[in-house]
């Protein structure tokens, strides 16, 4: 569920800049469905900025989340719901910031060392 709320936020934001999304669905990543969305499209945009907001809105979308199960954490008794979304959320902020892989830091390390800066 959160990885399709962090993909659809991705989604969300490209089409408010008229983006194409030519495709969207499920994939199988490490052996589990995993909602996609293809924003190919992206790499043509010359406004940096824009590029920024749509790429970063899926660690956004985590960030909110996981604040939201630390507050349930602390202040309801749902301990274990506030546990489990702040940890994965958490996780997937880390997995997307590592700029080494296809995730969203490493597209915009390459969007900002390619030529169309």
């Amino acid at each position: 569920i959160f990885a399709t709320i962090h993909e659809i936020s991705h989604a969300i934001i490209a089409n408010n800049y008229q983006i194409e999304i030519p495709n969207c669905g499920i994939m199988l990543l490490l052996f589990n469905l995993a909602f996609f969305v293809d924003l190919s499209g992206v790499q043509f945009l010359k406004n940096k900025k824009q590029f920024l907001k749509i790429m970063l809105a899926g660690i956004a979308s985590n960030s909110i989340l996981s604040l939201t199960g630390l507050l349930v954490l602390l202040f309801t008794s749902y301990k274990l719901l506030g546990l489990l979304f702040f940890i994965i959320n958490l996780g997937m902020i880390f997995i997307n910031s590592i700029p080494f892989f296809q995730y969203d830091s490493g597209i915009i390390l390459r969007y900002l060392n390619s030529n169309n800066n």
